[in-house]
């Protein structure tokens, strides 16, 4: 009984370690993309039993397989580096874009609010005022309809004054948030440059894919041939490797190529920036 309640309490660790195993990706065998440590060993045998023009042949395929996937390795480096600097400025450049003229729209704001607050005694005064003349014409009483104009006539020009002001504050207001617009569409436009290379770099990823897979079928070849100690076999599969391991290079050089070209529209977007 004791065991079981045991078991039970453990129960529930031993499922969650067999998810994690069952989720958990196979590790990577060396044959995939290379030979395996037994074949290596195997191959320097075969190269010293063979005759001399396949043994220099064999090691210079060899050796010629290795550089191209040391150069594929390298430009792989350089990518990812690039790639995520690229997407760094990206995000700061959105950003940054999206606040342009904000700290000026901000600012007109409160001078519109603080404009209208300080005139509005004046016209609250005006709008009063011209509801006592409204209703003291009825009365026809000249003395009060004299004497209510005349408020009327001195607020005019203090009114039209301040509503001048207060048009004028709007104005500039309405104009900073059409600048904003304008350049936020300008600069978003020129961002937008960056999608097409985007395409044609998953175009390139696609590919490179697929010359992987190949590759790898290559290097299964290449194992297998090694472990029927077939001299010609090896050799062929070394020739297919090499031209696969060069267009992976040159593919990759390609897709570094694309992210140079989105890190130098990002560097025009970056100089258009206004600066405040």
């Amino acid at each position: 009984m004791i065991k079981n309640d045991r078991l039970l309490r453990l129960l529930p660790a031993l499922l969650a370690l067999a998810l994690l195993l069952a989720l958990s990706p196979p590790p990577a065998s060396a044959s995939t993309y290379g030979l395996t440590s037994s074949n290596k060993t195997a191959l320097d045998k075969l190269i010293a039993a063979s005759d001399q023009t396949t043994a220099r042949k064999l090691e210079q395929q060899y050796k010629d397989v290795l550089a191209r996937q040391s150069e594929e390795a390298s430009w792989d480096t350089r990518i990812r580096e690039l790639h995520y600097a690229n997407e760094e400025r990206i995000a700061k450049l959105r950003t940054a874009i999206r606040q342009i003229g904000d700290s000026r729209i901000r600012q007109l704001e409160q001078q519109v609010q603080q404009t209208k607050a300080r005139y509005k005694p004046l016209l609250d005064t005006q709008t009063v005022l011209n509801r006592q003349i409204a209703a003291a014409k009825p009365l026809k009483d000249k003395e009060l309809n004299k004497a209510l104009k005349a408020q009327a006539d001195q607020l005019r020009w203090a009114v039209q004054l301040a509503r001048d002001d207060i048009r004028a504050r709007e104005q500039a207001l309405k104009q900073a948030k059409s600048e904003k617009a304008k350049t936020t569409k300008k600069l978003r436009d020129m961002l937008a440059g960056v999608d097409p290379l985007k395409v044609q770099i998953r175009s390139a990823k696609s590919t490179i894919s697929a010359l992987k897979k190949q590759a790898a079928s290559g290097w299964q070849a290449a194992n297998q041939a090694i472990r029927k100690k077939d001299a010609s076999a090896v050799s062929r599969a070394f020739s297919s490797l090499a031209t696969l391991t060069r267009q992976l290079a040159a593919d990759k050089q390609k897709q570094h190529g694309l992210e140079t070209k989105i890190s130098e529209l990002i560097a025009r977007v970056e100089r258009e920036l206004p600066r405040n």
